[in-house]
């Protein structure tokens, strides 16, 4: 038994499908590719040594630098949610990175640069929200309304434009936020 994608439901599954499908969607060489050894302990590296850096630098005091440094990485564990609400049930792969290397760095980062955000223009949880919000905006007459669904879309986004794009947003900010925009950049970057 496994949730489902959407509609907060569980679903029962066949074990033999669910590892066929899971199999199809690993295997798929444009978006994965087979690693000779288990990259956790690079990442692990470079996100401790950058850390100490910080501390050293005073930009982070021994607290912080305690809870975000990784000490046993474990590597990120990919899952799969049916899609019920498709032809064929696909399965949306989704990967806990709880215990990775940089697991409570993004958790830190979220907090940070969540203020940057307006999540009462930016955030739709459902059709049904979405048409509510929809429902006093006046739509002139040479617009059209489009709906997209979007394949794999945090695959699709090209990193170096995801890390433009917040890097735009903190420069644009009136908000102090508590890193430098170098430094909170190198994290992002770490974690993407």
């Amino acid at each position: 038994m496994v949730p489902a994608d959407k509609g907060r439901v569980t679903v029962v599954m066949d074990k033999t499908d669910y590892y066929i499908k899971m199999d199809a969607l690993v295997n798929d060489k444009q978006t994965y590719e087979v690693t000779k050894r288990d990259p956790t302990p690079a990442p692990q590296h470079k996100l401790n040594s950058k850390l100490l850096d910080l501390k050293k630098t005073d930009v982070i005091d021994i607290q912080r630098y305690n809870r975000l440094r990784c000490r046993v990485p474990q590597p990120p564990k990919p899952y799969g949610l049916p899609k019920l609400h498709k032809p064929n049930i696909p399965i949306r792969p989704i990967v806990s990175f709880c215990g990775s290397p940089t697991y409570q760095l993004s958790k830190y980062l979220t907090t940070v640069l969540k203020p940057l955000t307006d999540e009462s223009r930016h955030k739709v949880q459902s059709t049904e929200n979405f048409i509510d919000a929809i429902k006093t905006v006046q739509v002139p007459d040479d617009y059209k309304l489009v709906s997209f669904d979007v394949k794999s879309l945090f695959t699709s986004i090209p990193l170096h434009l995801a890390l433009d794009c917040t890097e735009t947003a903190i420069n644009n900010s009136t908000i102090k936020l508590p890193l430098p925009t170098d430094d909170l950049m190198d994290l992002l970057n770490l974690c993407l």
